[in-house]
């Protein structure tokens, strides 16, 4: 016969406070992305993001515009000989990136980053295809940011104090663009 194993303590509640009804909005995102950098979320191809990442920053205080448009680019390929984006047919980033000053640039931080010549192919992408980007990277980042923030807020002892004494509820954790970006 298995031994039986005892449920998990719960956290002690305050004695005076009658339970809230609700203490969040919504029940809180599952942050299993914030365990693990997200950039190694992503997958095998994690070394080759990170180093398209760097490209694409590498780009972004002299070429914002240009860094935007390939950050959402799906890396297909990534190496010293050659390098591939993807995007969806006929989007607007495609034609973006086509422009030859833009074409230029590009290829320009990509020679910086692997110090020699390297060729810079586009190939067309479903949207359904499962490459990951950088700007998704970086969504990902910011919303394990985001959820971790409000984490440490919802479980500091003044807020569940005053919940508890004054019967509130926590319904949004607002936070200053530079603790999300910085």
């Amino acid at each position: 016969r298995p031994a039986s194993v005892p449920p998990p303590a719960q956290p002690p509640r305050a004695p005076t406070a009658p339970p809230p009804a609700r203490v969040m909005e919504a029940a809180p995102a599952p942050i299993a992305a914030a365990a693990v950098e997200p950039s190694r979320a992503f997958g095998a191809a994690a070394p080759e993001l990170a180093a398209w990442r760097r490209v694409v920053e590498s780009l972004r205080a002299r070429k914002p515009a240009l860094a935007s448009v390939l950050e959402h680019a799906a890396l297909l390929e990534f190496g010293p000989d050659r390098v591939v984006l993807g995007y969806q047919h006929g989007s607007f980033l495609a034609a973006q990136v086509a422009d030859p000053s833009a074409l230029e640039a590009a290829r320009g931080a990509v020679r910086a980053h692997f110090g020699r010549e390297t060729e810079l192919a586009f190939d067309e992408v479903s949207s359904r295809a499962g490459a990951t980007t950088v700007a998704q990277i970086e969504s990902a980042e910011r919303r394990a940011k985001v959820e971790a923030a409000r984490l440490v807020v919802a479980s500091h002892p003044l807020v569940l104090a005053a919940i508890a004494e004054l019967g509130a509820e926590l319904r949004d954790v607002k936070l200053a663009p530079d603790a999300i970006d910085g």
